[in-house]
């Protein structure tokens, strides 16, 4: 059953923003890829030391992901965090340490049906989640993401991720829900063409994660529906909340937040949408956000 229909950024203009007063963040949301990781998927020493002073000062720490959090497992587990993470674009909020779904948020089944449809009649790349399962076409490549990420998973006795190949565009009905369709397009056009189809055919969203990825889930799914419901759950002010982030998909939790943080790589989007912007990913750049507008506050 597909969960009731949530608000889009649109229908939450909080207007002109105002970066938070002295000593009031209690609370820092981070992004992994393309922010809290390097491009080998490593989080830097400086990374790791700046939240660790995070917890020392009091700051409660966690992660917002476009990944499903199963595959987020592994900096969960590097980084001691005790707090519910954001998965899959906002479409689930989970609690890792007990392995309670917290919220979750799935597309019709129509919907996702006619999505796959639509990518596997051009032979487009994809992964199709639920909470804990990925499914992938019998001609695609992009799933040696979750093989790999998998065999990280096992060596730190993680449990991996469950995959399925898809032989045909039927989907199975057995399913918990479907909360996120990743889709890898061959170029800018595709991914034009592709949220079109979603705008016009579906009551789904189009996000990218990357410049030619489109993350798809139900329509009003965001990071930024996701930090509000966060935030109900912790007790949090929004204005107590730092936010960083890299990329399109991060734009509506930079626009809820306190303090919103985008990379000094990051998309224009990204960029236009944050308070200040930091250095860039490969330079510890979320080390650098945290010690200059965060612990900063508290001396």
């Amino acid at each position: 059953m597909r969960s009731e229909k949530l608000l889009t950024h649109q229908d939450y203009d909080v207007g002109e923003k105002q970066s938070p007063k002295k000593n009031t963040i209690q609370l820092l949301v981070c992004d992994i890829d393309g922010t809290l990781i390097d491009r080998k998927g490593k989080i830097s020493k400086e990374n790791r030391e700046a939240i660790a002073a995070l917890g020392r000062n009091g700051i409660g720490f966690t992660l917002a992901t476009g990944r499903m959090d199963r595959t987020a497992r592994f900096y969960v587990q590097q980084l001691s965090v005790s707090l519910p993470i954001i998965a899959n674009n906002g479409a689930v909020i989970r609690d890792c340490q007990s392995d309670k779904i917290l919220s979750q948020t799935v597309m019709h089944d129509q919907d996702a049906a006619h999505v796959i449809e639509w990518l596997w009649e051009r032979q487009i790349d994809f992964l199709c989640y639920t909470a804990d399962d990925a499914y992938y076409p019998a001609y695609g490549t992009r799933v040696q993401y979750i093989i790999e990420t998998n065999a990280t998973l096992e060596e730190n006795r993680i449990k991996p991720v469950s995959v399925t190949k898809l032989e045909t565009t039927d989907l199975p009905d057995d399913t918990t829900g479907w909360v996120k369709i990743h889709a890898v397009c061959p170029d800018l056009q595709t991914v034009d063409e592709m949220k079109k189809m979603l705008d016009s055919e579906t009551d789904c969203i189009g996000v990218r994660p990357g410049t030619t990825q489109v993350d798809v889930m139900a329509s009003g799914v965001s990071k930024g529906q996701g930090l509000l419901q966060l935030s109900d759950l912790l007790g949090v002010d929004l204005a107590s909340i730092a936010v960083i982030g890299d990329h399109d998909n991060d734009v509506p939790m930079f626009q809820v937040a306190g303090l919103a943080i985008a990379m000094g790589d990051g998309s224009q989007a990204a960029r236009e949408a944050s308070h200040v912007v930091t250095l860039p990913q490969d330079e510890a750049g979320v080390a650098e956000a945290i010690r200059r507008y965060i612990l900063t506050e508290r001396s």
